[in-house]
């Protein structure tokens, strides 16, 4: 089964390349690029891809991009996705196994800042990239917890894999969101509202660099965070 992945870009053509250099290692799949109005060498890369890839003038957002990238989709299988990640060999394969038993899954992710939240947060994971390979440490953990998932309220859009039926049910993202954050959140309580499954595959992992958009336009994420939080709670108060 051939796998559908969404991804919204927004320059940052280093980390782009790492991103799609590690779905080399992937199940087989279908790359549909969704580029926010990216500078002329990001596109020249983008375009030279064989992808599908749908040309904004501007920077719509996460969460607007996802939803146009939507439309497109062909498979039975969806990745949610951003440019900022890397793949470990046989991620998707991984996912894909436990969505005999789930609707949603994501893998666990490195943790970026050391705060409260991300100590508190069963999603992330402590690692370091400089005393241990991505490869390495995704393998460490799959031996560690081979076929272990745990039912939880979300997982983080970045690297989010569902059946096509879920968002036959679901719809799209919530566009109340804006550029993006907790709109992976709302999808998924959307999601267990209607009796389906969210896991944590605690077998998998993929590295994150997080925020890397964000933090390359001079937005203040935490103020994000904040807002969109606060949509998120009126929302579902």
């Amino acid at each position: 089964m051939v796998i559908d992945i969404l991804v919204p870009v927004f320059n940052l053509l280093e980390k782009t390349i790492l991103f799609v250099e590690s779905l080399s290692n992937q199940i087989e799949h279908r790359l549909i690029i969704i580029d926010n109005g990216s500078n002329q060498e990001t596109k020249e890369y983008l375009n030279s891809l064989n992808a599908f890839v749908i040309t904004n003038k501007s920077n719509e957002g996460y969460v607007k991009g996802m939803n146009k990238g939507l439309k497109y989709i062909e498979n039975d299988y969806v990745l949610f996705a951003n440019n900022d990640i890397i793949l470990p060999e046989g991620l998707l394969k991984r996912l894909k196994d436990h969505l005999n038993s789930y609707d949603i899954v994501g893998p666990l992710s490195n943790k970026v800042y050391s705060s409260q939240e991300n100590d508190c947060n069963k999603l992330l994971v402590d690692f370091d990239v400089s005393q241990t390979s991505i490869e390495e440490f995704s393998n460490y953990l799959y031996q560690k917890y081979y076929g272990q998932v745990e039912s939880v309220d979300m997982v983080y859009g970045h690297c989010m894999l569902m059946k096509r039926t879920v968002l036959d049910s679901v719809g799209f993202l919530d566009e109340v969101y804006g550029l993006g954050n907790y709109d992976d959140a709302d999808f998924c309580r959307r999601a267990i509202d209607i009796g389906m499954k969210v896991g944590l595959a605690k077998d998998s992992f993929v590295y994150h660099f997080c925020h890397a958009t964000f933090d390359s336009m001079g937005i203040n994420v935490d103020e994000l965070i904040n807002s969109n939080e606060k949509i998120y709670k009126d929302k579902w108060a």
